[in-house]
């Protein structure tokens, strides 16, 4: 099995993460709008926030290498 080169890798690694980050933000969100506690749907809202604000980062060091999301 060949081995991947280190742009392969990053390419890769970015591509899961952002991905997951996008999964997570959607669970959140979809969390916030279904619970009824406001401490939740407030906890819920940060977490969705912070999600996006990852992919942000994420999708920036991104170009930085060059890797389309």
């Amino acid at each position: 099995m060949p081995k991947l080169t280190q742009g392969e890798l990053l390419n890769n690694v970015f591509k899961e993460a952002a991905h997951r980050e996008k999964q997570r933000e959607a669970l959140f969100a979809h969390l916030s709008k279904t619970v009824r506690d406001t401490r939740l749907k407030a906890m819920f809202n940060d977490l969705a926030r912070s999600s996006r604000e990852h992919f942000k980062q994420l999708t920036g060091e991104m170009n930085n290498f060059n890797i389309k999301p």
